[in-house]
């Protein structure tokens, strides 16, 4: 694993704050954050940047994908609450 560039974590702070609709989360609201360059899945076969990252009072914690240069935020596990990102996982099984 390793860490997340100061661009990437400006391209996630954006894309949390698209997200939440809070324009205060900052980086300095990020609490653990790790990337996993190269990552092989099993299904659907594919093949990217993953970012892990745990913010707002390590309450939330999100992963994103790098598709197309771009951060994208694909799951969220908040406090027992899982959500995912339809959009994401129909993109990247077509690819």
């Amino acid at each position: 694993m390793s860490k997340l560039t100061k661009k990437e974590i400006v391209q996630i702070c954006q894309e949390v704050r698209e997200r939440t609709g809070d324009d205060s989360i900052g980086a300095d609201h990020f609490y653990h954050t790790a990337v996993i360059r190269d990552y092989i899945s099993d299904c659907p076969g594919w093949t990217g940047d993953i970012a892990f990252v745990v913010y707002g009072e390590e309450c939330f914690k999100d992963i994103f994908y790098k598709i197309k240069g771009k951060w994208t935020w694909a799951e969220s596990v908040m406090e027992n609450d899982y959500e995912y990102n339809k959009e994401i996982f129909e993109e990247v099984s077509n690819d």
